[in-house]
């Protein structure tokens, strides 16, 4: 079931109620009148029909001269105010973002450069990096040939060692042959310390 809508009758005999009460019957008065029912824009359209059918029964009273004169100025001297506040509130805004602004900048700049900064000894660490890199490699380049070169050193002892020892047993061979002592022949551990 729909519910009743507000009628031009309801509205009419709100705005008289608020008139004997002698108030200006707004459109929010009315509906508080008729006890928060109706849309503004229902109580609205009412109102304007109340008015073509008989509107010194809707209108009030003409408001004295003075009244709008006072009304006027007191007005246009809130305008100023607000004006002068709202332009002050406006320089005091601007010169705080500007000093935000600024502050920004600089940590702006500041990070800019520690990054920079960063970057610099970032780039300066990986060129180290690569030239130890670098050495290390030849590093173990040398290493692997003095490797080499100690083995083939030692191969080139141990066949000497081995031409000695056969040496000393053809000598004392002969030397027994010719009834002589041999000379004694040299050990690793006399030939090492002799290093």
């Amino acid at each position: 079931m729909a519910r009743p809508g507000v009628t031009r009758e309801d509205v009419a005999e709100a705005m008289a109620t608020i008139r004997e009460r002698g108030q200006h019957p707004s459109l929010m008065a009315i509906r508080r009148e008729m006890g928060d029912t109706g849309s503004l824009k229902t109580i609205s359209d009412h109102v304007h029909a109340l008015r073509e059918i008989d509107p010194e029964a809707t209108d009030p009273a003409e408001t004295p001269r003075e009244v709008l004169d006072l009304a006027e100025q007191l007005a246009a001297k809130a305008w100023q105010i607000s004006q002068d506040n709202a332009t002050q509130d406006l320089k005091e805004l601007r010169a705080s973002m500007k000093s935000q602004v600024d502050r920004l900048q600089r940590e702006l700049d500041e990070s800019i450069d520690a990054a920079d900064s960063f970057e610099e000894r970032y780039s300066a660490t990986r060129t180290q990096l690569a030239t130890t890199a670098a050495e290390n490699e030849a590093l173990k380049l040398s290493e692997a040939k003095l490797q080499t070169a100690l083995i083939s050193l030692r191969e080139q002892y141990d066949t000497l060692l081995a031409r000695f020892d056969q040496q000393a047993a053809t000598v004392e061979l002969l030397a027994k042959s010719i009834n002589k002592p041999a000379r004694k022949r040299p050990t690793k551990a006399t030939t090492n310390n002799s290093k």
